[in-house]
């Protein structure tokens, strides 16, 4: 429907118009005002597509509502439609913006022909709108692409008979130049010597139709003659009707560096692989030679002690005896440190296989053992409930057994002795332990703990050769954990582990 505004002070020509136009076109909606500042303030807030308007009125002429409504903005359009005026009148009202002008000749005005002047202006102005519209969506576009070239990181550039038509801003960044010194330019004037006639020849290649490759790398040169290690991903597109390469150019010089980087480390790991496959073989060699050549003396030692325990110990005084006997123990303590020195060798290249593991079971479990074996001692047993863990079976139940043996050691001379095994966190981690009462240590020396045969206390009075911790260390480590120990003298001991 047009939506019209009928301006007139004459009651008798509102209705007379209306009633010809709505009778010789049925989308036609008209509006009457017979005061034209109600009219101007009506325009205001209302929109019609088009105002038909009296030339002389009593307070306000035609002219003066067209250039009023001109002033603020409004480019509604205007017909003149009056029973008085002359050419010259016409032209002033054209000037001032009108878009028709029509005569009421002897009151009559030719109705048909102001139809048709009102859907002509009312279509130009639909065109108009649409042109309005589609320039504006097209200037949006301009300007999005334009900000997506210009915050591109790639450089994008547009080849034609080998020069460089277009260049986006990043090119500043990739090698130094300014966009009016690229464009122009053939792309020869960037490529390194030693990559010119490869890249010459992919370009022709591509020109000629040849189905080649869309990405590959090569060097350019930038502004101070350094060479630029670059990836580029092409594409052929038209360019005022003849074929041009369109090309996203991207730095690719910290990426072949880190990948230099990377292989370096692939070399060198494997250097260090290798090394260790010698290391460990050393290592089973040595093994074999701590098993074979320490203990075969041991044994003849030991052997020939006994031999002199049992057949000269009545000829020997008892100093003699006792030197003997102090011989056999050391002899059997000996065994005891090679024993352990071959249970940490086997640890260091022991398989893991992790498995879901009840660790309050297991910590029961090594407890009840302990208390058979010393069923008059008295000792509070806490083990928390619930604690589990994805670990190899048979190396947690060393760690266990190795620090629940501590505990259960180092408060035997404790009145109301406890042991406690837990959880809890620790920075974000599921971190375990095994606490005392017992005899403690030193919190200085904690890190002293951990090393192979390493004591803090007499073997007097706590037997053992200090291979406990190391043994726990190793197995905790190859898990990819951690573990430490805190204590006080005289008040107990807490050994704590985190497992991944």
């Amino acid at each position: 429907m047009i939506k019209i505004l009928h301006i007139d002070d004459s009651h008798e020509d509102l209705e007379l118009t209306r009633r010809h136009l709505t009778r010789l076109t049925g989308d036609i909606v008209i509006e009457s005002a017979d005061n034209p500042k109600e009219a101007l303030e009506t325009l205001r807030t209302s929109r019609y597509e088009l105002i038909l308007c009296d030339f002389q009125m009593p307070d306000m002429d035609g002219l003066q509502i067209l250039r009023t409504l001109r002033n603020r903005g409004d480019s509604t359009s205007f017909i003149f439609l009056t029973g008085q005026g002359n050419e010259r009148v016409a032209a002033e009202a054209l000037r001032s913006g009108a878009d028709d002008y029509f005569v009421k000749e002897a009151g009559f005005v030719h109705y048909e022909r102001l139809i048709n002047s009102i859907r002509r202006i009312v279509n130009a102005n639909k065109q108009t709108e649409k042109r309005r519209h589609v320039e504006m969506a097209l200037r949006e576009s301009e300007e999005k692409y334009q900000h997506l070239v210009a915050r591109a990181k790639d450089v994008i550039t547009i080849v034609q008979d080998a020069v460089i038509k277009y260049v986006s801003p990043s090119i500043e960044n990739l090698l130094g130049y300014s966009m009016e010194e690229v464009q122009g330019t053939k792309f020869s004037h960037f490529v390194a010597p030693e990559e010119l006639p490869r890249l010459n020849d992919i370009y022709k290649r591509r020109m000629s139709g040849e189905d080649l490759p869309q990405i590959y790398e090569t060097t350019l040169l930038n502004k101070d003659g350094r060479p630029i290690d670059v990836e580029i991903n092409t594409g052929i597109i038209t360019l005022r009707g003849r074929p041009a390469e369109l090309a996203f150019v991207s730095g690719i010089s910290e990426r072949k560096r880190a990948q230099e980087e990377l292989r370096g480390y692939r070399r060198l790991l494997e250097t260090r692989s290798q090394e260790l496959q010698v290391l460990k073989k050393n290592l089973e060699s040595f093994t074999n030679s701590i098993s074979r050549d320490l203990r075969g003396p041991l044994d003849d030692i030991d052997g020939f002690n006994k031999a002199l325990l049992q057949e000269y110990a009545g000829r020997l005084n008892k100093k003699g005896n006792e030197y003997l006997q102090e011989i056999g123990n050391s002899c059997q303590r000996m065994q005891g440190l090679i024993n352990d020195l071959l249970k940490l060798f086997q640890l260091s290249s022991a398989e893991i296989h992790p498995e879901e593991t009840d660790l309050s079971a297991m910590s029961r479990e090594i407890a009840s053992q302990l208390s058979r074996s010393v069923p008059d001692r008295l000792v509070e047993l806490r083990i928390e409930e619930g604690l589990h863990a994805v670990c190899d079976q048979s190396l947690l139940w060393l760690v266990l057994e190795n620090l629940l043996h501590n505990s259960w050691k180092f408060t035997q001379n404790t009145d109301k002795a406890r042991i406690e095994v837990g959880a809890k966190e620790r920075e974000g981690k599921r971190t375990f332990y095994v606490k005392d009462n017992g005899v403690g240590f030193d919190n200085d020396k904690a890190d002293n703990l951990f090393s192979p045969f390493a004591r803090l206390h007499p073997e007097k009075e706590f037997e053992g050769n200090g291979v406990g911790l190391a043994v726990v260390q190793m197995i905790v480590q190859r898990h990819g954990g951690n573990v430490w120990a805190e204590g006080r003298v005289g008040k107990g001991a807490t050994i704590y582990f985190t497992l991944n």
